[in-house]
């Protein structure tokens, strides 16, 4: 239920830590290259997500934060998307 409930945190959010958290070990265990890229494009549809709710609080402390981590999934995902069969 609490990582559930963190997965619709966001930058700044108190259970925001535990969201990647839960979020990297879903990285560790999904080893083949479909699996991998599909758990990477939906993490980067996630990182965007973050970044609108951010835009729509007018919440600017952590907006870079979740531009530079958005960038960095989009970059994950295309580079996992070269590797599935």
């Amino acid at each position: 239920m609490l990582v559930g409930s963190a997965d619709a945190a966001a930058p700044g959010d108190a259970l925001y830590g535990l969201d990647r958290a839960a979020e990297n070990l879903r990285l560790k265990f999904g080893v083949q290259p479909a699996a991998d890229y599909q758990i990477r494009q939906e993490l980067s549809e996630e990182r965007l997500q973050e970044v609108q709710v951010l835009v729509v609080r007018g919440d600017t402390q952590y907006l870079e934060q979740a531009l530079v981590e958005a960038d960095q999934a989009l970059v994950n995902a295309a580079r996992a998307s070269r590797r599935r069969p």
